[in-house]
């Protein structure tokens, strides 16, 4: 399974449950997860 997709799975089954998504990414794949989610929120 591709680590992106499984992420992006993630991300809409924590949306639709209302809950707050936080994920740590690597800055190539934050473009990629904004456009997807429309909201990141980066951990350093």
């Amino acid at each position: 399974m591709n680590n992106e997709s499984a992420v992006m799975q993630f991300a809409r089954v924590a949306r639709k449950s209302g809950k707050q998504l936080i994920v740590a990414v690597r800055e190539q794949d934050m473009k990629k997860m904004e456009a997807e989610s429309g909201r990141i929120i980066k951990i350093h």
